[in-house]
């Protein structure tokens, strides 16, 4: 994906270095706004956005033995696509 960016935003005239630094940023920026000192959000217009949610602590099984394997709270990021995104795509906006 960073090459391609890259690759992209050279052809509209940035140099190699502001398209690496463009794409580094980005994704610290959004690294920072899901992470726990952030708002566990980002929101990028007519793209979607990217949530931090939490999975609960849960029992699970050993596949191999049966045995109960305690499985701690974890956090996910979930991504939503925007309406744009979905028309764009030719999914239904309502899916």
């Amino acid at each position: 994906m960073k090459g391609e960016f890259t690759t992209a935003m050279k052809h509209a005239g940035f140099s190699e270095e502001q398209a690496d630094l463009a794409y580094d940023t980005f994704v610290y920026t959004l690294r920072q706004n899901l992470a726990d000192g952030g708002d566990g959000r980002a929101l990028i217009e007519h793209f979607g956005s990217f949530t931090r949610v939490k999975r609960a602590a849960r029992v699970g099984r050993n596949l191999q033995t049966g045995a109960p394997v305690n499985i701690p709270v974890r956090y996910d990021v979930k991504f939503t696509a925007s309406p744009t995104l979905k028309k764009h795509l030719g999914v239904p906006a309502d899916e």
